[in-house]
């Protein structure tokens, strides 16, 4: 259990939700009254700070007008409390999965924030679309919904590695099962003298050694992505900026760069997983 919880900060200090695109108020009621607020998405240099815990409304709407003119913001999703207990308790009873990533993601389906819809759960106020005021799954997560996956093995690892000096990386190992993303490994390679060296993982030979030995430990075929810092810095800022498409359109272009030093390296990639990649920036 410690080590998943090891793992599960490792992977969202990695590939965790980006920020939101805009400030939202995301407020906690029940038997119309506010029992706890907060500004997500909010920017450094405006407060954070909700002060209006308490607070009794009649309608949800006439609360939004008021409270979206005084912190400045012009969506809202409200949470009822006594849902949101159902909510928890079957997500953590769930036999569907006990990962911390697919938890979360049952938890956002019933806040209806990808199609904006109102719930049991959650009503959405103000404008739309509702996901811009959410924080978003990293694009990387979202590598296997798109065509052509169902050529590949139904379960994959994805083989995450960030480079950030010669001897400074982050290394994942992502469990898919179809498009979803089932669990996260840290890897241990602290038995791997060659990788403890200084090595350069944008060698071919040295990735493919790593691919085979993550073959090997988790009996799953691997797909491994490496990616400078630099390089991984900017596909996420760009999808911040423009979406995911804008991040894979960023991650492609890195990749196929020809007058500078490599910066992101996919091996193997066999045709499926190349067309995956060229329709992630399209769609």
């Amino acid at each position: 259990m410690q080590e998943q919880r090891q793992n599960w900060r490792r992977f969202n200090k990695v590939l965790g939700f980006l920020p939101s695109k805009k400030p939202s108020l995301i407020l906690l009621s029940g038997d119309k009254q506010i029992f706890a607020g907060t500004i997500s998405g909010a920017q450094k240099n405006r407060s954070e700070h909700f002060h209006d815990v308490g607070m009794c409304f009649d309608h949800v709407e006439n609360a939004f007008e008021q409270l979206a003119h005084k912190y400045n913001v012009t969506a809202s999703t409200v949470i009822d409390r006594s849902e949101l207990m159902q909510t928890l308790a079957q997500v953590a009873g769930s036999q569907v999965t006990e990962s911390y990533h697919g938890q979360l993601e049952m938890i956002r389906r019933a806040l209806g924030i990808e199609n904006g819809e109102r719930t049991k759960l959650a009503t959405h106020l103000g404008d739309r679309p509702v996901q811009d005021f959410w924080p978003k799954e990293n694009f990387l997560l979202r590598i296997f919904q798109a065509m052509f996956v169902e050529l590949l093995p139904e379960r994959k690892i994805l083989l995450l590695a960030i480079v950030k000096s010669e001897t400074e990386r982050d290394l994942l190992a992502l469990e898919f099962i179809g498009a979803e993303l089932h669990t996260c490994y840290v890897p241990d390679t602290s038995n791997l003298e060659w990788y403890r060296e200084a090595i350069d993982l944008f060698h071919r030979d040295t990735i493919s050694r790593l691919v085979l030995w993550s073959e090997n430990h988790y009996m799953l075929p691997t797909y491994a992505f490496v990616m400078s810092a630099r390089a991984w810095t900017e596909c996420c800022e760009e999808q911040e900026k423009s979406g995911e498409r804008g991040a894979w359109k960023s991650f492609q272009k890195i990749k196929n760069a020809r007058d500078s030093e490599r910066e992101i390296l996919v091996e193997p990639e066999p045709w499926p997983l190349k067309a995956c990649l060229r329709w992630n920036g399209m769609r």
